[in-house]
C-alpha cells in the first residue's frame, strides 16, 4: 500500500461507473481522489486545486485528439499525467508521451496495473525534483567557483552531475583541456553523500611515473632509499571522500595495474608492506585523451577503462556552446573584477560578438584568462573590443578527437532511447517506434546497430511485479 500524501490525484472520466469504481479502489489504497465527469470541470478542479498526478481518459465528449492533454498543460505544465486510452486512440497516446506524459494504460483497466503506473509516476516526479533541487544547488559554488552555462548541452552536463551525486558509481569526465573537469568533479563531490570528507586530486601527468605509485599508495619506511618514514598515499588521504585522478590517460603501465586492482576491490598496499587496507574511496577520472586510440595503441588498458567508464560525462568545448560566452563573461567580470561594486567593468555589446566570434581553442579557462587581461587593459568601466587581445590562430588540431568522443557519447544516449521506449511499449516494436517517432524500419535498425532485442522489453512489468510480491 501506497504511503498516505497530502496531494490529491485528479482523476478525469466521462463513463461515471468507471470514475467512481476507480475512486473507490484509489481511496481504499490510501489516495485521496478528486473526480471529474469533464474537462471543465476537471480544469476548473485544477485552477483551484494542487494535485500531485493526474490521471484522465484521453477520448470524451467536446474532445478530439490530445485536446484535453493540452488543455491540462496549459494550466499546470509540470504535473505528471497518466493517459487512459480506449482501443483505435494509441496513436494519441504515443503522441502524447512523446510530448511529456508520464505514462499510458488502455482499458479495461486494470485496478492493481493502475496503483503500479501511480506509484511509478510519483516516483519519477520525486526523483525530477531532486534532480532540479540539485541542480540549483551546483549553481552555488561551494569553492568560489561554479558552473555557468544556460546552452541544452550544458543543461544535460548539470543533469547528469546531479544523478553522479546521488550515487556513488565511478566517473569518468571526458573533454577538452580547459573545459572545467576538475569543477565537475568537485561539483560531484561538494553534492553528495561524501562532501563533508576528502576531495584529493591527483595531477597524474605532473608526477614522474618512477614516483606515482608510491605517491598513490604510499609507502613504509625503508621501502626504497630516501624512504626514512612511512608516508600515507594520497588514496588513503581520500577515505570515506572522492579521489579525483586528472588526466588519468597518463598514468604508467604498472600504476595502471594497480589502480585496476584497487577500482576492482577497494585493496590498497603501500610499497615495502605486505597488508592490504580495504578503503572506502569514490573515484571521479578525467582526460582529453582519445583513449580508444590509446586502448588500440596499447598504451592505456581496456579493462580499466571499462572500471573507469561506469558513468560517462563529456564535457562540450566552448566553441559548440557559443551562446553561454556572455553569462561565462559576466560571471568572471563578478569573480575578477575588484571587491567594490563601482570598480567592476561591465563589456559591450560589440566586445561580447567580438568574443563570441573566437573559437577559444583553450576553451573556458582561456576565456577566463582573456576577460581579466581585458579588466587589467581596461581604465574605464566598459571594456571594448580594442581591450580584448586574442591570437591569430583559430582552432587546434583536437577537433577531431572531441568529435570521435562526442560520437561515442551520441551512440551511447541513442541505445538508451531505443531501450526506454522498448521499455514503455513493453516491446512491441511499432509502438515503440511511433513513441520515438520514427518509421519501424528505421526503428530496426537502430535496434540492431545496438544489438537489442524487443523479447527482452517483453512482459518486463509483470515480472518486476511477481519479483516484488504483493504490496503491504
Amino acid at each position: 500500500m501506497p504511503e498516505e500524501v497530502d496531494e490529491r490525484l485528479l482523476l478525469i472520466d466521462d463513463d461515471i461507473h468507471l470514475l467512481q469504481k476507480l475512486k473507490e479502489t484509489l481511496e481504499v489504497m490510501g489516495y485521496g481522489v478528486d473526480p471529474a465527469q469533464s474537462p471543465k470541470e476537471a480544469l476548473g478542479k485544477l485552477e483551484a486545486g494542487n494535485y500531485a498526478l493526474v490521471i484522465t481518459d484521453l477520448t470524451m465528449p467536446g474532445t478530439e485528439g490530445l485536446s484535453i492533454y493540452e488543455a491540462i498543460r496549459k494550466v499546470d505544465p509540470a504535473v505528471p499525467m497518466i493517459i487512459i486510452t480506449g482501443y483505435g486512440s494509441a496513436h494519441e497516446a504515443a503522441l502524447a508521451m512523446k510530448m511529456g506524459c508520464t505514462d499510458y494504460l488502455r482499458k479495461p483497466i486494470d485496478p492493481d496495473e493502475l496503483v503500479f503506473r501511480i506509484e511509478k509516476a510519483r516516483h519519477q516526479s520525486m526523483m525530477q525534483a531532486e534532480v532540479m533541487s540539485l541542480r540549483a544547488q551546483l549553481k552555488r559554488s561551494v569553492t568560489g567557483q561554479a558552473i555557468v552555462g544556460a546552452s541544452a548541452v550544458m543543461r544535460l552536463v548539470m543533469d547528469k552531475i546531479a544523478m553522479a551525486s546521488d550515487s556513488d558509481v565511478t566517473v569518468l569526465i571526458r573533454g577538452e583541456t580547459g573545459t572545467g573537469k576538475e569543477l565537475v568533479a568537485k561539483a560531484i563531490h561538494n553534492s553528495g553523500c561524501r562532501a563533508k570528507h576528502p576531495f584529493v586530486t591527483v595531477a597524474c601527468a605532473a608526477i614522474p611515473h618512477a614516483l606515482l605509485e608510491g605517491q598513490l599508495f604510499g609507502h613504509r619506511k625503508g621501502a626504497y632509499t630516501g624512504a626514512d618514514r612511512d608516508q600515507k598515499g594520497l588514496i588513503e588521504s581520500a577515505e570515506q571522500g572522492t579521489l579525483f585522478l586528472d588526466e588519468i590517460g597518463e598514468v604508467d603501465a604498472a600504476s595502471q595495474v594497480k589502480l585496476l586492482r584497487f577500482l576492482e576491490s577497494g585493496e590498497v598496499r603501500p610499497l615495502g608492506s605486505t597488508k592490504m587496507h580495504i578503503l572506502s574511496v569514490r573515484v571521479v577520472a578525467a582526460t582529453n585523451l582519445d583513449v580508444e586510440r590509446a586502448i588500440e595503441r596499447n598504451l592505456f588498458r581496456e579493462d580499466l577503462f571499462y572500471r573507469l567508464d561506469v558513468f560517462p560525462i563529456v564535457l562540450p568545448p566552448l566553441r559548440e556552446r557559443k551562446e553561454d560566452i556572455p553569462l561565462l563573461v559576466k560571471h568572471f567580470a563578478e569573480l575578477h573584477g575588484g571587491g567594490l561594486r563601482e570598480e567592476r567593468k561591465t563589456f559591450s555589446p560589440e566586445t561580447i560578438r567580438k568574443l563570441i566570434g573566437y573559437d577559444w581553442p583553450g576553451n573556458v579557462r582561456e576565456l577566463e584568462n582573456k576577460v581579466r587581461q581585458a579588466i587589467i587593459l581596461t581604465r574605464g568601466k566598459v571594456v571594448e573590443p580594442p581591450n580584448i587581445e586574442l591570437p591569430v590562430r583559430r582552432i587546434s588540431g583536437s577537433r577531431g578527437i572531441f568529435a570521435d568522443v562526442k560520437k561515442e557519447a551520441i551512440d551511447r544516449t541513442e541505445k538508451r532511447l531505443v531501450q526506454e521506449m522498448l521499455d514503455r511499449a513493453n516491446g512491441v516494436i511499432t509502438l515503440a517506434a511511433d513513441l520515438a517517432g520514427l518509421h519501424r524500419k528505421n526503428f530496426s535498425i537502430l535496434m540492431k546497430k545496438h544489438g537489442i532485442h524487443a523479447e527482452e522489453f517483453r512482459g518486463r512489468k509483470a515480472r518486476e511485479d511477481a519479483d516484488s510480491g504483493p504490496s503491504s
